[in-house]
């Protein structure tokens, strides 16, 4: 069935409407799933007794910088699916009585309306990450805007938010009308492995935290302790991010 559409808001809350199911899961059209996606998604979340949740999002590219910066955006949603939960609007998944417990998406919002959806969900029912299952997601964005003009405009909507409140003006437009495409140095080249095993580090040290204590809802004192190390990291390798890409 084909819906009325619209702002993404509208038109996520419109197929809602109309969905059966018990479980709803938000797509974007430019990604790509595992042949056994749903199976896998939906099996877990029984398991795990999950009402909202995301999974990891691969870059359909085999370009270097782009495997890095999916690696350090997947990182950064394990450790601050406890601290300040985040899931991009490509690959969300809920409970449709959660859903329609926070009224759904709010249709007021020109932007970060995923973000503000997960944050006021996340009040009632912890955000979990999928293990069983991810997505490929098109680069097309990250090509049309350039890397550095794109991670820049989602470092303001961020600042926006926390400073500001969400964002329901084009105080910041999500698309321009032309981009200058970022030109790689061989200082970023040369940093590049170096970042690549940083975070494949912080990687295992998360999985493993999360498979020993991810299930529980009392939060002990080591782990508490766990998640401020593993913040910290993320903020020395966002800040070396950073420094590599100019911004």
């Amino acid at each position: 069935i084909v819906t009325k559409g619209g702002l993404p808001a509208i038109g996520r809350n419109h197929g809602v409407r109309i969905a059966k199911g018990d479980f709803i899961f938000f797509l974007d059209a430019d990604v790509r799933v595992p042949v056994d996606f749903i199976e896998n998604a939906y099996n877990e979340i029984e398991e795990r007794f999950i009402d909202i949740a995301t999974c990891e999002f691969l870059p359909l590219s085999d370009d270097p910088i782009d495997r890095l910066l999916h690696d350090f955006v997947n990182s950064a949603l394990k450790v601050y699916q406890f601290i300040d939960p985040h899931a991009p609007g490509c690959c969300i998944f809920t409970s449709k009585r959660l859903f329609n417990r926070i009224n759904g998406f709010d249709e007021t919002l020109k932007l970060a309306e995923d973000h503000d959806f997960v944050k006021r969900a996340s009040a009632f029912r912890p955000l979990r990450i999928l293990e069983s299952t991810h997505i490929e997601i098109s680069t097309r964005r990250l090509d049309k805007e350039g890397r550095l003009r794109l991670a820049n405009k989602y470092i303001r909507v961020e600042l926006y938010r926390l400073f500001r409140g969400e964002i329901k003006d084009d105080v910041i437009p999500y698309e321009f009308a032309n981009f200058e495409q970022p030109r790689d140095t061989p200082w970023l080249i040369a940093n590049l492995q170096e970042t690549k095993e940083m975070i494949q580090r912080l990687n295992q040290r998360i999985n493993l935290m999360v498979r020993h204590y991810g299930n529980t809802q009392v939060m002990t004192n080591e782990f508490k302790e766990s998640l401020r190390d593993l913040n910290d990291q993320l903020k020395q390798m966002k800040t070396k991010l950073m420094l590599m890409f100019r911004l």
